[in-house]
C-alpha cells in the first residue's frame, strides 16, 4: 500500500480505537472501516465469480487487519477488561472480519482471564463453524493459553475429545492440529497421551480426522510419532486401529516406516 494510503489508513484506524471502551460503536465504525476498504467489487466486475461462502466477508486485504491488530494490542494490555465486551460484540456479527478480530482479541487477553477465554472458546466452536472459520477461532482466541497457561488448553481439548458429541470431537481434533502445528508449542507428549483412547477405539466418523491429525504429528516429529504409533498397535492390537496406521505410515521416513510396518503386520499382533 502507497504511503499516502498507509497513512489514511491509520488515521482512520486511531479514530476507531477511540471506540474500544463502546462495543457498539466500534462495531459500526468497523463496519465502515471494512466496507470502505472492500474487496468485494473485484469479484462484481471481474470474471471470477465470488466464491461461495457459509459466513459473509468485506474480502479485506490482510494489511486491513494487521495494522488494526497492532493498535488493539496496546489498548487491550492497558484495558484488558473491555477486551471481552468487544469480542463478544464482534462475535456476534456474521462477518468473517468481525469474527477474526473477536477472536484476536480474546488471544489478547492476559491468562487471569483464562476462564472466560475457555468459556467463549467452547460456546463459539460448538455453533456448527465454517471449518476456516473454526481454525482461525481456534488459533487466534487460544494464542494466550497456547503460550502461557498451556495446560489449560490442553484440559479443555481433552473434555472435547472425551464427549459424547461427534462435532465436538471434531472440533478438538482440529484444535490439537493447530497446536500441533504451532513451533512455539513442545509438549508433544500431552498429545500423545490425550489422543490415546481414540487412536485405540478410532471412532466411526472421526478417521478423516484422526488421519490429518497423525499427518501432523509426522510432519512435526516423526520419531517420536513413530514410537508413539508402535507402542499403540502393540497394546491395543485391533483392525480400526491398523487401518488408521496404515493410512499415514507411508509419510514416514522409510526406516521408521519399515518397522511400523512389520508391527502392523505382524498376525500375532491381530484380533
Amino acid at each position: 500500500m502507497p504511503a499516502v494510503l498507509l497513512s489514511q489508513l491509520r488515521t482512520k484506524i486511531d479514530q476507531l480505537i477511540w471506540n474500544y471502551t463502546r462495543p457498539a460503536d466500534f462495531v459500526r465504525d468497523l463496519k465502515d472501516l471494512l466496507e470502505y476498504y472492500s474487496n468485494r467489487g473485484v469479484y462484481r466486475a471481474g470474471k471470477n465469480k465470488q466464491p461461495v461462502r457459509q459466513i459473509n466477508t468485506y474480502y479485506t486485504a490482510p494489511l486491513i487487519l494487521k495494522e488494526l491488530e497492532k493498535e488493539l494490542v496496546q489498548k487491550i494490555n492497558e484495558n484488558p477488561a473491555a477486551g471481552l465486551p468487544l469480542a463478544d460484540a464482534l462475535w456476534l456479527e456474521d462477518f468473517l472480519e468481525l469474527r477474526l478480530i473477536s477472536a484476536f482479541i480474546l488471544g489478547q487477553l492476559p491468562v487471569t482471564e483464562a476462564e472466560q477465554v475457555t468459556q467463549r472458546l467452547s460456546q463459539w466452536a460448538g455453533n456448527q463453524q465454517p471449518l476456516f472459520s473454526l481454525t482461525a477461532l481456534l488459533e487466534r482466541a487460544s494464542l494466550k493459553l497456547r503460550r502461557e497457561k498451556p495446560e489449560i488448553y490442553l484440559n479443555l481439548l481433552r473434555e472435547w475429545l472425551s464427549a459424547a458429541s461427534v462435532s465436538i470431537n471434531k472440533t478438538g481434533i482440529e484444535a490439537l492440529i493447530s497446536l500441533v502445528k504451532d513451533p512455539e508449542f513442545l509438549d508433544l507428549p500431552r498429545v500423545y497421551s490425550i489422543i490415546t483412547p481414540l487412536v485405540k477405539r478410532v471412532p466411526a466418523g472421526l478417521q478423516g480426522e484422526m488421519r490429518v491429525l497423525l499427518s501432523a504429528l509426522i510432519q512435526r516429529s516423526p520419531r517420536e510419532t513413530s514410537y508413539f504409533m508402535n507402542q499403540i498397535v502393540l497394546i491395543t492390537p485391533n483392525q480400526g486401529t491398523k487401518r488408521l496406521l496404515r493410512s499415514v505410515m507411508n509419510e514416514l521416513p522409510e526406516d521408521l516406516r519399515t518397522k511400523l510396518r512389520n508391527v502392523v503386520n505382524d498376525p500375532d499382533f491381530s484380533v
